[in-house]
C-alpha cells in the first residue's frame, strides 16, 4: 500500500514542500490506510469495512445503531447500513460473507421490508492504542500527519483537524494520547 500517486513528484524538505508547480512551507498527510514513506513507520494498519446502501419505506427520521448502524442517506428513502470489521480480509471488493452479516443484523434490527441497492468497501487507518496520530515528522519541520481515525473517522475527523491546525498555526503542544511522539520512542530510527 505504500505506493502512492505521485509521490515521487512530492519532494518535502525541512525548509518547505514542492508538488509539480506548487510550493508551500507545510504538508499535512492524510492519507489513511495508505502510507506514505515519511510515515510508513508508524503502526497504522488497515482495517476492511463493508456497508449495504439499501431502500426503504420506513420514516427518514430514524438513525438506528445497535450491533449495526442504519442512517438516512440521499436519495430519499435510502439507507447506509453498516460496517463490518476485518482485520484478515487485505483483499479489495466486496464480499458475499459480508453481505450476509449485514442482512442478518439489520433483520434482528429492524423489521420492516428493505431493498438491497449496493454494497461498497474500504480500508480504516487504525492503531493499536485507538487513537488518532497527529503532529510533526521527528525530522522534518514541514512535513505533519493526520491519521489513524479508525472507525470512527467521521465523527473525529472534524475536531482533531482543528487540533491539528491550531497545534501547528499556533506552536501549541498535542494532547500526549494522539501526538505522533507516542509511537516515536517505539518505532522511529532517523535510518528509517
Amino acid at each position: 500500500m505504500n505506493d502512492l500517486v505521485g509521490e515521487h513528484e512530492l519532494s518535502v524538505t525541512d525548509d518547505g514542500v514542492n508538488f509539480k508547480n506548487y510550493e508551500a512551507n507545510k504538508v499535512i498527510f492524510c492519507n489513511g490506510a495508505h502510507h506514505h514513506s515519511l510515515f510508513d513507520w508508524l503502526p497504522l494498519r488497515a482495517l476492511k469495512g463493508e456497508t449495504l446502501r439499501i431502500k426503504s419505506l420506513t420514516r427518514k427520521e430514524l438513525i438506528i445503531n445497535r450491533g449495526v448502524y442504519m442512517v438516512p442517506a440521499e436519495p430519499e428513502g435510502e439507507w447506509r447500513v453498516g460496517a463490518t470489521y476485518n482485520f484478515q480480509d487485505e483483499k479489495q471488493g466486496v464480499t458475499e460473507h459480508a453481505k450476509l452479516e449485514l442482512v442478518t443484523k439489520l433483520r434482528e434490527l429492524v423489521h420492516f421490508p428493505f431493498e438491497i441497492l449496493d454494497q461498497e468497501w474500504g480500508f480504516r487507518p487504525t492503531t493499536p492504542d485507538r487513537r488518532p496520530i497527529l503532529g510533526r515528522h521527528p525530522e522534518l519541520r514541514s512535513a505533519f500527519i493526520f491519521n489513524g481515525m479508525g472507525t470512527k473517522g467521521v465523527s473525529l475527523a472534524p475536531y482533531f483537524s482543528e487540533i491539528l491546525i491550531h497545534s501547528i498555526e499556533n506552536e501549541v503542544p498535542l494532547n500526549k494520547e494522539v501526538d505522533i511522539e507516542r509511537y516515536k520512542v517505539l518505532y522511529w530510527s532517523s535510518s528509517t
